[in-house]
């Protein structure tokens, strides 16, 4: 106790004897001090004697138009810091307090002029009804009474009374998603610790050591109250019939997708984290975590509460690596490796999502990855597009956390009619017979070995990608169905070459977007969230060409009929017994029902432009990768991007060798009839 009271005491003389009239430069901010302020930083030269470390730290998470409120402001550095931000702040003091020096400072740094109130903590009248979403405060957290004026800016009551009074009444200036910011020393964190956890939840954002201070926190404080007020049905969302049919997969393989951006210019690494905080702020998914509702119900995204900028799971790296040639279409493979011999996602304990910068000496790469239980292409890709939107607009525009729609569950069916219900059902029944009676070869989830991922890509030029899309409508079908059956039939030729065994029949994985069958078919395309099924199509591949080109036309006619739906009440049965079921009978059922040795994936036309307005930053490419795990040994994913087809074959090299795939593409290509090597990249 000597001791502590020692420390105060040094603590008062020192900073009484640099209090003077004065003007300084602090962070670019003209501040004017009045001789009886505190020096926020006496020692211009040494910043780590002051809080400036910490009050940084918490300006960081404040954007431009934010409600601010700073508490015993002083002379209000910490509150100018969020005004030079572009923040709306006011700024709060004892009565007998002069605060004239805060309004100097903000006419000499060309600040809109602030608000200013004066009382004991929320005494000022003026501040009843008023909702802030920062409010900052470094308190008077020594314990002691005051004796002088000077002395209130460090001294807090014997029992520290200032900060409890305080701790009782800022909730009535809070909103669910507002923050306090606190600076306390370690020793008195201690004695507040017991009191703070009572109402709030704690986050310590950064730490820092103080001459006669100590260690040094800042903590970031959210009001329990208010959060649990606001916890709605709209926090939460069913997950849909797909998601979860994904989510049973992903207990057997991982299932991750991936958005892949080459960038050409310097990244900022910050202000790329506070973009795809924005952009997560947008998407409550991005923020949510799953809950298990029971056998009957299945599962649910629930947005958790505390979610903040530095729970996100964002990493930077650099790699030295060979430049890669932009023209040959080169795809750094050991990038994606590494992120696919990861560890699924587990949604019951992380956010689904996560991002990942690589730097090499030319080009930095850009990754979103997400499980596919709760992503697609479209979502996958809208999500790259509006970061790389909030990282342009550098944050001047505020965003408030979204929640769910209240009706947005995608493709929950619950629109429909009984009478389609129930004849949906009964042809998914039928669908699942079928399957268990159909030879096909199996998954072998269980004892196949997977080896690594290799890629190889294929790029079309535009005058070749015209050609593709003429020949389909000549032939009145798509360019999908003419890849497809294109690489159909390079199959039957390759196979034969390496004599591979081949059965009569192909079975083909694909998804299926079925947002068009919801009501709320334009909210769900701006959301994140999965909005394909999954299907599986067996094409009898001995018959003629002309055959299989109608029976696959007919077929993919017949989802857009309904068969699509049918499709999402098969995978209802599977959920459900994948509920009750032990994993290893959920292995059989892959098996023997999800038949195929081949995925495909056509995430279609971009539609947005990815391009930084300002040029200084460059997207050479985008891409989205899908995960080449079982079910398939084999995978093709087929997109355009800026009016180039480009053709990209993922597969297992335990399975399939380099020569055996440069193959195949040949055979592609010849079915394609596209002999100019100049369209190949291998």
């Amino acid at each position: 106790m000597i001791l502590q009271t020692l420390r105060i005491k040094l603590l008062c003389a020192f900073m009484d004897f640099f209090k003077a009239n004065q003007i300084q430069n602090i962070e670019g901010i003209e501040l004017v001090i009045k001789k009886h302020q505190t020096n926020p930083m006496p020692f211009t030269f040494l910043p780590q004697a002051s809080f400036l470390g910490l009050f940084k730290k918490a300006v960081d998470f404040i954007s431009s138009g934010n409600e601010v409120l700073e508490m015993g402001a002083g002379c209000g550095l910490w509150g100018l810091l969020c005004l030079k931000k572009g923040a709306q702040v006011s700024f709060s003091d004892l009565t007998d307090v002069d605060l004239s020096s805060i309004l100097e400072s903000a006419q000499r740094n060309h600040f809109p002029l602030p608000e200013l109130y004066q009382g004991d903590l929320f005494a000022d009248s003026r501040l009843q009804g008023k909702r802030f979403d920062h409010i900052l405060f470094n308190p008077p957290f020594h314990l002691g009474s005051p004796k002088n004026i000077a002395e209130q800016a460090y001294l807090g009551g014997e029992n520290g009374s200032v900060l409890l009074r305080f701790f009782e009444q800022v909730p009535d200036y809070l909103h669910a998603q507002s923050k306090v910011y606190l600076i306390l020393p370690k020793i008195e964190y201690q004695f507040f610790q017991s009191k703070i956890k009572e109402g709030f939840h704690i986050n310590t954002i950064a730490k820092q050591w103080v001459p006669l201070l100590g260690t040094c926190l800042l903590l970031q404080l959210r009001c329990k109250e208010k959060l649990e007020s606001s916890i709605q049905s709209n926090h939460t969302q069913k997950l849909s019939v797909s998601a979860e049919s994904f989510y049973h997969l992903s207990k057997l393989i991982n299932t991750h997708s991936c958005e892949l951006l080459q960038l050409k210019g310097k990244i900022d690494d910050q202000r790329l984290k506070k973009s795809i905080y924005q952009c997560c702020l947008k998407h409550p998914i991005t923020r949510s975590k799953l809950k298990n509702l029971g056998i009957w119900q299945g599962y649910a995204w629930e947005i958790d509460p505390l979610f903040h900028i530095d729970l996100i799971d964002f990493q930077t790296q650099f790699l030295e690596i060979a430049p890669f040639d932009v023209s040959a279409d080169r795809i750094p493979s050991m990038i994606l490796d590494e992120i696919w011999s990861k560890t699924a996602i587990d949604p019951f304990t992380q956010y689904p999502i996560q991002f990942r910068l690589i730097h090499t000496p030319t080009y930095s790469y850009f990754l979103v990855i997400a499980p596919h239980l709760c992503t697609d292409a479209r979502a996958g890709i809208l999500v790259a597009h509006q970061i790389i939107d909030f990282y342009q607009k550098n944050h001047h525009e505020p965003m408030i956390a979204q929640n769910f729609l209240n009706d947005q569950s995608p493709l929950a069916l619950t629109h429909l009619p009984k009478v389609q219900k129930l004849k949906l059902a009964t042809l998914a029944v039928l669908g699942i017979l079928k399957d268990l009676l159909i030879s096909a070869q199996g998954l072998g989830l269980a004892k196949d070995k997977r080896g690594k991922t290799q890629i190889h890509s294929i790029l079309i030029d535009e005058s070749k990608l015209n050609e593709l899309k003429q020949q389909s409508k000549n032939q009145n079908t798509t360019l999908h169905q003419i890849l497809m059956l294109s690489f159909i039939q390079a199959q039957k030729t390759w196979k034969q070459q390496y004599q591979i065994k081949q059965s009569q029949r192909i079975r083909l994985a694909d998804l299926y977007n079925l947002s068009n069958e919801y009501p709320l078919k334009d909210q769900l395309n701006q959301s994140f969230n999965i909005l394909v099924t999954p299907y599986t199509l067996t094409l009898n591949v001995h018959q003629d060409q002309a055959f299989i080109r109608h029976d696959f036309a007919q077929k993919l006619k017949a989802l857009k009929n309904g068969l699509g739906l049918v499709e999402l009440y098969r995978l209802m049965i599977y959920n459900m017994l994948a509920r009750i079921l032990p994993i290893s009978l959920i292995q059989k059922l892959m098996d023997d029902v999800l038949k195929t040795e081949t995925t495909t994936t056509n995430p279609g036309v971009i539609p947005y432009t990815f391009q930084w307005e300002n040029q200084e930053i460059e997207v050479v490419d985008l891409i989205n990768f899908l995960q080449i795990s079982p079910p398939a040994k084999l995978a093709l994913i087929y997109s355009t991007f800026r009016k180039r087809l480009r053709l990209i074959f993922l597969y297992d090299d335990l399975t399939l060798t380099d020569a055996q795939i440069q193959s195949l593409q040949h055979s592609f290509l010849n079915e394609l009839n596209i002999k100019d090597q100049s369209h190949q990249s291998v």
